[in-house]
């Protein structure tokens, strides 16, 4: 089990984007577990983000992957993902191909978008997209830890995009599942 524990320090020393609203987010408290830090109001992808800087990057692999698969079921890329999540192949080769796939989906999904003007078709091209990096971000999570905390903050990000086209609930409920998602990775018996 991997313990997420966020200090004030290491926020600090890591510099994000509006650092004085992130530090004010621990009240108190010197420190914030992952259930103190979502009730704080960080979002998916800032715990993405701070995942990354831990150097968790197989498990922002993950979570980049399982967030994508809830709006992205392109059948070439989704075995691919059942492949890379159950362990079985985690080559360069087939995560190339696998983005490679999710790229020439996307840009087919922007295609329509752009003749039929529909906001739902633009959400499922950024699945598609999300899709891909994180295909990508696993091809070299061992060495670039932050691309795979960034593609799996867009994974995130457009399992709620593509949720929003939908209806502001279904947005809600995809970030509900992002955290949901996130805390199993790092709660799971190694």
């Amino acid at each position: 089990m991997t313990q997420l524990t966020l200090t004030k320090t290491q926020l600090a020393a890591w510099r994000p984007c509006q650092l004085s609203s992130h530090l004010a987010r621990f009240g108190d408290r010197e420190e914030l577990t992952l259930d103190q830090a979502i009730e704080a109001g960080f979002t998916p992808k800032q715990l993405l983000w701070v995942m990354g800087k831990m150097g968790l990057a197989t498990q922002c692999a993950e979570v980049g992957i399982r967030c994508a698969m809830l709006v992205y079921s392109e059948p070439a890329w989704t075995i691919w993902a059942d492949r890379w999540l159950s362990g079985e192949d985690r080559s360069r080769a087939a995560a190339d191909a696998a983005a490679d796939a999710a790229y020439a989906y996307a840009d087919a999904a922007y295609a329509y978008a752009d003749a039929a003007d529909a906001d739902a078709a633009y959400a499922y091209a950024a699945a598609a997209y999300a899709a891909a990096y994180a295909a990508y971000a696993d091809a070299d999570a061992a060495y670039a830890y932050a691309d795979a905390a960034d593609a799996a903050a867009y994974a995130a990000d457009a399992a709620h995009a593509y949720a929003a086209a939908a209806d502001d609930a279904a947005a809600y409920a995809a970030d509900a599942d992002a955290y949901k998602i996130i805390k199993e990775v790092l709660n799971r018996e190694p």
